[in-house]
């Protein structure tokens, strides 16, 4: 009351109005006083003081009964039902969430939230109230079909839906309008729901994704306003669809001449990098000769302050044939770095290009890639010798390996620099690395910390982060009911990703190979799966969702195997799914002859339908 009492006479008005059609709840405010206010303005009439009135000292003016009034003020004393969530929302940084509430009489009370986790947050949210059963039925299947979700915890949910709030908030962008509303679905953001660390932005940077439909030339601008250009990237996702291998290429398409270099781009690096100063740091490492004392499998590890990417460091070089140092990235780009050095001449052939990492190697000035090239004439600087030129490269699954992004050059810089505290340390005791030398299952970790606003750099001995996209597949269940219905019509059915062999430049002139997924009916020598995987997506998600293209492919067939045979060992996560779930036998077997000569065949018609 003191507060509203201190308003102007429109304030106030505006105040009362909002109180009247339910978008402004009221507390700590006594109704009689609350009544006067409304008719001294005129909102309510005053009645007839000749009538007589009944005396009730406890009666409330009533809120108007719509289902934002009921969501605000009943929705958090419902139980909280199933989550929903995007599948591929860690990847593409971007989901819907659905929340629900289910009320004792059997209705659900829903909200959903657009989330954007690369800058916008909360970019869209829609509610409804009480919806019957049955209805909610029929909504959520054809909601979970067309979106392609997957059910989620409700704490990991909260912490989505608010980190993604605050970290937008950051950069002065709010919520959607009717988060006031969808809020009451939530649970309070309060401590006592557990903290989840998640990465929000790309690659530690606040990130706009942008396209022909949607330039987000506002929030760009905003950006360069509140941070600056170079500290925000934007992503161009392009307009042109994936290439479909059913469609026969055109007899007049011309063989794809690999670009020059464009000066736009080199002037984009130019501007970027601190070029001398990650050649500085080259250096230092180069002039430590670091393959003179540690072999490949000496890894250490470094994970980067603020996205908290892990990067596992190799040495290269010590039998002499080359110098150069890779950043294997993420816990699976290990694990499978140790399978090819157990196996060297039996890994499949996709594993080195689907393992993320960048490479510095030391190179003749030939050699180099004709953008880092172009750097140097730019920068007039010269090395003498041969192998000593800094070639800075990045490899990323369907990509060739090729000059790193300009945005990861921060990156590398912080990697370099943590290198130089440990490579002369463990140049002296290579036992240093592990926690138990014995096992090598515990690395030594550069860890940062932020203190106030700096960081400060320390040793800890761990395991790489749990990724759980390596071990736990993701499946619809609505697929996997339609698969256990289907007829055993194939007895053996041998699956296999390969690397598409002929690249497709992007608009850009980057290269790009697209993983398909190859399924053969080894009787009849007929691939019956030939699945151009969606090329956007990070390689463990495709890995993850492989159990549902396998079986969304073969419900569009009208049968099963009766087993699996595959050769890929990141193809592990099917085992549990056909095996546990469909009962189906999934075998391993490091040479599947039929596959491979089929898949040979294969490519060799694409290359002969793109030389026409």
């Amino acid at each position: 009351e003191k507060l509203f009492d201190s308003l102007s006479t429109d304030q106030k008005i505006e105040f009362l109005k909002k109180v009247l059609a339910g978008d402004l709840m009221v507390t700590h405010f006594r109704r009689s006083a609350l009544r006067e206010e409304l008719i001294k303005v005129g909102l309510i009439e005053q009645k007839n003081s000749s009538m007589p009135q009944k005396k009730n000292p406890g009666k409330v003016i009533s809120m108007p009964v719509t289902p934002e009034n009921q969501i605000r003020t009943r929705a958090r004393n419902l139980t909280i039902g199933d989550c929903w969530i995007t599948a591929d929302w860690e990847e593409t940084r971007e989901g819907n969430i659905l929340v629900t509430r289910r009320h004792n009489q059997g209705g659900i009370t829903f909200g959903i939230y657009l989330i954007d986790l690369a800058l916008l947050g909360l970019k869209d949210t829609f509610y409804q109230f009480n919806m019957p059963p049955s209805e909610f039925d029929d909504f959520i299947r054809q909601y979970t079909e067309e979106g392609s979700s997957v059910k989620i915890d409700y704490t990991l949910v909260h912490n989505i839906i608010y980190g993604a709030i605050e970290y937008a908030e950051e950069y002065g962008f709010r919520p959607h309008k009717d988060f006031s509303v969808t809020q009451y679905i939530l649970e309070e953001d309060t401590e006592e729901i557990p903290l989840i660390e998640l990465e929000f932005g790309e690659d530690g940077l606040p990130t706009v994704f942008t396209s022909t439909e949607e330039p987000r030339i506002a929030e760009i601008r905003q950006l360069e306003r509140l941070v600056g250009k170079g500290n925000f990237q934007v992503i161009d996702l392009g307009d042109r669809p994936d290439w479909d291998p059913d469609e026969s290429l055109d007899e007049d398409d011309e063989e794809y001449e690999e670009p020059e270099v464009d000066p736009e781009l080199v002037e984009e690096y130019l501007d970027g990098v601190d070029w001398f100063s990650i050649y500085k740091l080259c250096d230092e490492v180069f002039s430590l000769e670091p393959w003179g004392k540690l072999s490949e499998t000496d890894i250490f590890a470094i994970k980067l302050p603020g996205s908290g990417r892990e990067f596992f460091v190799s040495v290269m070089g010590s039998l002499g044939e080359m110098f150069a140092i890779s950043f294997y990235e993420g816990q699976r780009a290990i694990y499978k770095f140790f399978e090819m050095q157990d196996d060297q001449l039996n890994y499949h052939p996709t594993t080195l290009l689907s393992i993320p990492h960048f490479m510095i190697s030391w190179e003749e000035k030939e050699e180099l890639d004709p953008i880092q090239a172009t750097i140097f004439d730019k920068l007039k600087i010269q090395y003498e010798g041969d192998l000593v030129w800094p070639q800075i490269n990045q490899i990323k699954p369907g990509y060739i390996p090729g000059f790193a992004d300009v945005n990861e050059f921060r990156n590398i810089g912080i990697l370099l620099t943590q290198c130089l505290d440990i490579l002369p340390r463990a140049m002296k005791d290579r036992t240093l690395l592990w926690e138990h030398p014995e096992m090598k299952n515990s690395f030594l970790f550069r860890m940062p910390e932020r203190v106030h606003r700096e960081w400060i750099w320390h040793d800890e001995f761990r395991e790489p982060t749990y990724d759980p996209t390596l071990t736990k597949a993701k499946y619809d269940w609505l697929l996997l009911k339609q698969y256990n219905q289907l007829p055993v019509i194939w007895e053996t059915l041998q699956v296999d990703i390969i690397l598409q062999p002929f690249p497709i430049p992007d608009k850009d002139g980057t290269l790009k190979f697209h993983f398909m997924l190859v399924g053969l009916d080894p009787e009849e020598d007929q691939i019956i799966i030939g699945k151009m995987l969606e090329f956007r997506k990070r390689y463990e998600t495709i890995l993850n969702n492989c159990p549902n293209l396998i079986m969304n492919e073969l419900i569009a067939l009208g049968g099963r195997p009766g087993k699996i045979e595959y050769r890929n060992p990141d193809l592990i996560l099917i085992v549990n799914l056909f095996k546990d779930l469909a009962g189906t036998e999934v075998v391993f077997k490091r040479d599947l002859e039929p596959l491979g000569e089929a898949i040979v065949d294969m490519i060799d018609q694409i290359g002969k339908m793109k030389s026409r």
